[in-house]
């Protein structure tokens, strides 16, 4: 369950011991081209954001496999901490974040996980939602970041290059690429060591959602047993 959960959503960048803050790599401008887009600047912009709904569509390649899983549905953000995954296909599940709470629920199972319990598990979450909450503190404190963009500031495509810093991590994880652009996240890839990779590509990205009440108690809970 432990792999599946990791795969399916991303979620925490906790660990045990404290991590030195990892310093930041701007990518050098190009002759003719603007500055570079800043780092806290983009981060900012996502602090600002009120809530954030996509689509996904989740391609995971094994190394194993000739053809990948692939996986259709919905996430939904709501700041500070928030995240529901709503998957449609091939099977039907929910998986939703809040706080150190992972809770899950499909056709055949449901639960719940501690995540200060399980830190590897947590590192495939938390980077995107720290991300999203621009919390740039906590993507230093376990990942070398850089930010690579190109264009104009207002409309600007960027890639942000997490390198893992702690041991332990690096031994199951490669890379995190997250790409994007202006406040719009359109696809976070994976690298894992042993060859595995995942890429999430989102579409119809709404970076200015508003939750009614009523949307935060239907989509951020879990569908009845």
């Amino acid at each position: 369950m432990a792999r599946s959960l990791s795969s399916a959503l991303l979620v925490l960048l906790a660990f045990a011991v404290l991590i030195p803050e990892a310093p930041v790599r701007a990518a050098s401008p190009l002759p003719g081209r603007e500055t570079p887009l800043d780092l806290e600047t983009l981060l900012a912009d996502f602090a600002r954001i009120p809530g954030l709904a996509a689509r996904f569509h989740e391609e995971k390649h094994l190394a194993l496999l000739v053809e990948p899983l692939e996986t259709r549905g919905t996430i939904y953000f709501a700041p500070p901490g928030r995240l529901a995954r709503h998957t449609e296909a091939p099977l039907r599940s929910t998986l939703l974040l809040d706080g150190e709470q992972l809770r899950y629920a499909s056709d055949e199972d449901r639960g719940a996980l501690d995540l200060a319990v399980h830190p590897m598990l947590g590192v495939f979450v938390d980077s995107f939602r720290m991300l999203l909450r621009g919390d740039l503190p906590g993507l230093q404190m376990n990942f070398v970041l850089e930010l690579r963009s190109v264009g104009k500031p207002e409309g600007r495509r960027w890639e942000l290059v997490l390198e893992p810093r702690a041991e332990a991590l690096k031994r199951s994880l490669r890379v995190l690429q997250i790409f994007g652009q202006g406040r719009s996240v359109s696809r976070l890839r994976i690298l894992e060591r042993g060859g595995d990779e995942t890429l999430m590509v989102f579409t119809d990205v709404d970076s200015q959602r508003v939750f009614t009440q009523r949307e935060l108690d239907e989509l951020f809970e879990l569908p009845a047993p």
